[in-house]
């Protein structure tokens, strides 16, 4: 699912294999509940869904590092952000246009 919602939202290849490559280690985290791209030019958005203890710094890290190591081969226009599902208020809404890149499935 994933590689074809990247081919039809207009990323460029270089920010494909970053969100192809974070998305393949972050979604092995057990707290990530899902990922999400905003497509936008030049700057996609991944968000990154988690539902663990408020404020948990280590799940926090463990989502920064996959961010780091998709990063660190190419430059890279794309915006990451984290949201723990368990911190957010009633209001809370992902931006229009949000597209469900991945979403991990329990216990796999």
């Amino acid at each position: 699912m994933g590689k074809s919602l990247l081919k039809d939202s207009n990323v460029s290849s270089a920010e494909a294999r970053i969100i192809q490559s974070y998305a393949a280690h972050a979604s092995e985290l057990d707290f990530v509940t899902g990922i999400v791209l905003v497509p936008g030019h030049p700057n996609p958005t991944v968000w990154t869904m988690i539902d663990t203890r408020p404020f948990d710094a280590e799940a926090r890290e463990a989502v920064y590092d996959c961010e780091l190591a998709a990063t660190a081969m190419f430059e890279s226009n794309v915006i990451f952000r984290l949201v723990n599902r368990r911190e957010l208020s009633a209001e809370f809404a992902l931006p229009s246009g949000a597209l469900v890149f991945e979403r991990p499935t329990p216990g796999v």
